[in-house]
């Protein structure tokens, strides 16, 4: 198993620098998927080649590091339901919206998966979750629309591309759930990771044929493919983190990256763009970490240990 370079560290700064690692790899993602579309790759392809870059990748790491991948039928079902899920399903779903309204209203309505994930955790204990979580995923909320107040306009976007939109921090909710549940223990994440991105190619491959798209992206400038390829590896790494953190936190504590990845967008458009960054950005910051700090009871003198 892939270990962080963390480990000699406590396990709340594990999991506070794991979140925020994962989040900036997610938003990095986001922007080099942007870039390739923008330059003419369509975008089901861009997701499709990014799906065989990055299983690539970690099927060499598995070679390098003699694991092999469970073909088991529970493992099997937890690859491509997982997979389903939290990739293609909210991929393609994203993609659409995004034809239709501000990529600024998007990025707001993605910070609503830790508040989904809260309720959809809260549905499946058949309880309400402690209210401290609540409080810190609130406060996230808060610190994430300071950073983004004032950079979208929704001007005469249609509800029902909103209403889709929508559904993707839903489909993450439910993902983080699902994932979080199902989760074996008896196989490692870059076991768990290969199979994931691999079910997915597996998938999406006859799609592609059905609908008689080029399968290789074509007719674009060689910036793009060299993009592609960074795009694989962020992708790659991504995901044996996040099959780490599964076994670090709940399904609504590994919610909380969508904070920072709306954070590294705003850090990526300033470094990048030349976007200013003043002082409501280290306010957003500030709270951003005391959020995550409550909702994972970091903050509490009695800590209660919750399943979700």
């Amino acid at each position: 198993m892939i270990k962080l370079p963390t480990s000699s560290l406590n396990p709340e700064i594990k999991l506070a620098l794991t979140t925020v690692i994962l989040g900036l790899l997610v938003a990095i993602s986001f922007a080099l998927a942007k870039f390739i579309v923008q330059s003419g790759i369509p975008f089901f392809v861009t997701l499709y080649w990014q799906l065989i870059g990055a299983t690539l990748i970690l099927g060499l790491l598995s070679i390098i590091k003699k694991k092999r991948l469970s073909l088991a039928k529970r493992h099997i079902n937890y690859y491509v339901i997982g997979g389903l899920l939290g990739i293609s399903i909210p991929q393609l779903m994203a993609y659409s919206a995004l034809q239709f309204i501000p990529a600024g209203l998007f990025t707001v309505l993605i910070t609503l998966s830790p508040l989904m994930t809260f309720l959809i955790a809260s549905l499946y204990e058949r309880k309400l979750l402690p209210i401290y979580r609540f409080f810190g995923i609130t406060i996230g909320l808060l610190g994430v629309s300071i950073a983004t107040v004032g950079n979208f306009q929704v001007g005469e976007t249609h509800w029902q591309w909103i209403v889709l939109a929508l559904g993707v921090p839903l489909m993450l909710g439910v993902t983080n759930i699902y994932r979080y549940v199902a989760l074996p223990n008896d196989i490692d994440a870059l076991s768990i990771a290969t199979g994931t991105l691999l079910s997915q190619v597996v998938l999406l491959t006859p799609v592609l044929l059905i609908t008689e798209q080029h399968i290789l992206p074509t007719n674009s400038e060689s910036d793009a493919y060299l993009a592609l390829v960074f795009l694989s590896v962020v992708i790659a790494f991504s995901y044996i983190l996040t099959f780490i953190m599964q076994r670090m936190t709940d399904g609504v504590g590994f919610s909380q990256i969508g904070y920072f990845v709306t954070l590294g967008g705003v850090i990526i458009g300033a470094i990048f763009f030349g976007e200013k960054i003043g002082l409501s950005m280290i306010l957003s910051i500030c709270l951003l970490f005391l959020g995550l700090a409550i909702s994972n009871g970091h903050l509490r003198t009695n800590n209660v240990t919750n399943k979700i």
